[in-house]
């Protein structure tokens, strides 16, 4: 990432919320979002990701995404694992990005919907390939992920009132 003249410079310890993105497109949209943008800090060894680092907020955040070219489950395994070697404190991890939805007549979600997986009933979150297609044309989840931290759960009830 390009240097920013005068950027404000932390410690890697200081930053607490990691964003993972998948394609350009979404890392735009995080940068925008950002209220500053922050110097880069030393990596340690091994890690060769490259971060946007920034204030959004009252947090500072890390954002990373796969290298050009690599994308899918690996990739951002990958690169939830470098974050944790550099910025040792980022304890909530988001994954943002352009995702599917289940349009039904209790959902109605669309492109550019911003979608918490907070499950009230089972399952709030069904990767794409742990699920299979019935005759009624709906997915049945074979598995599902695992919930979000319950911290972030108790934060979903308060934008709810919004």
């Amino acid at each position: 990432m390009a240097s920013v003249p005068d950027a404000k410079r932390i410690t890697a310890d200081q930053y607490t919320i990691g964003i993972i993105y998948v394609k350009q497109l979404e890392l735009q949209a995080v940068r925008v979002m950002l209220d500053q943008i922050h110097a880069r800090v030393a990596l340690r060894p091994r890690d060769t990701s490259e971060y946007l680092l920034g204030h959004l907020g009252q947090h500072n955040v890390v954002v990373a995404g796969p290298p050009q070219g690599s994308q899918g489950k690996v990739a951002i395994a990958d690169i939830s694992n470098r974050i944790r070697m550099t910025f040792p404190n980022v304890g909530c991890g988001l994954l943002v990005g352009i995702g599917g939805g289940f349009p039904s007549t209790g959902n109605d979600v669309r492109l550019g919907d911003v979608v918490v997986g907070a499950p009230e009933n089972g399952e709030a979150v069904v990767q794409y390939d742990l699920g299979k297609y019935t005759t009624q044309g709906f997915v049945k989840s074979s598995r599902y992920l695992d919930k979000p931290p319950k911290n972030l759960l108790a934060i979903v009830n308060h934008l709810a009132t919004e």
